[in-house]
């Protein structure tokens, strides 16, 4: 696997929390419903593109998807942007920075 399972879990929470199929979410990225299925199982890399898009589309903010920071939830000030993009990176490539 790719990415943490967690974040696959906050992709397809986001994607039902907005009513959307599989396929409806891939529409909306120009992707297909089984490109979105591997996000969500973790068998796919994204790219920090594909996840601007998705924070766009699912309107969560984009800390949502790797830490699980939704903007109603938690505060996401009080991580330093130095933490996130360590731990963002770790949780893509596995590798500790």
């Amino acid at each position: 696997m790719f990415v943490e399972i967690g974040v696959g879990a906050r992709i397809k929470k986001a994607r039902e929390g907005k009513f959307l199929s599989l396929a409806g979410l891939g529409a909306k990225l120009e992707l297909t419903a089984t490109a979105i299925n591997y996000y969500e199982k973790g068998k796919r890399k994204f790219s920090i593109d594909d996840l601007l898009r998705l924070s766009e589309v699912l309107t969560k903010p984009v800390l949502y998807f790797p830490h699980g920071v939704d903007e109603q939830k938690d505060d996401p000030s009080t991580i330093t942007l130095q933490q996130n993009l360590e731990t963002f990176y770790y949780d893509l490539t596995g590798v500790a920075v």
